[in-house]
């Protein structure tokens, strides 16, 4: 019968840390985990894995460099600064192409303003040539329309073709 121990006791056996062990419950120890009473545990019979074994998973020397960082101050203080560092840098380009993008937007729309009152320059002239073509249009049926014509025109009009057919 297998014998399941706690993640915590296994890692003790094992020599490695907690959550070294949790980590890898989920790849090569996958086959001798299972969950009791919603804790999972793992089959002794994995340690097979870690006896007379250095320390040489990646999770394992991953796990020493983050605990040095952390009893290093100094280290950990550099590396917090080199992030700080990158994220303002970041924040400035993106600053930088924001103004720039706002500067663009601003020509556009300046332009586009000029472009209206252009149109609508047009547009005022356009009504009044339209007016005063109405007006030349009205002008022009006046002078040929013999209704509109006064009866002194009208008389010349006749002698002309009288003259011309006598």
């Amino acid at each position: 019968m297998n014998d399941y121990l706690p993640i915590k006791d296994f890692a003790e056996q094992a020599g490695r840390t907690p959550t070294a062990i949790y980590q890898q419950t989920e790849t090569r120890l996958k086959p001798f985990t299972k969950l009791e009473k919603g804790k999972k545990v793992v089959d002794i019979a994995a340690l097979k894995f870690y006896k007379d074994q250095p320390l040489q998973t990646l999770d394992d020397l991953n796990q020493i460099d983050e605990m040095s960082r952390l009893y290093d101050p100094s280290a950990y203080m550099e590396g917090l600064k080199s992030q700080i560092n990158t994220l303002t840098e970041e924040k400035n380009r993106l600053q930088d192409e924001l103004f720039k993008s706002l500067e663009e937007l601003s020509r556009e729309r300046e332009h586009s303003r000029n472009q209206s009152d252009k149109l609508s320059d047009l547009a005022g002239q356009i009504a009044k040539l339209m007016q005063n073509n109405q007006v030349l249009l009205g002008a022009e049926q006046s002078r040929t329309n013999p209704i509109l014509l006064n009866d002194g025109e009208k008389k010349v009009t006749w002698k002309f073709w009288r003259n011309i057919f006598h």
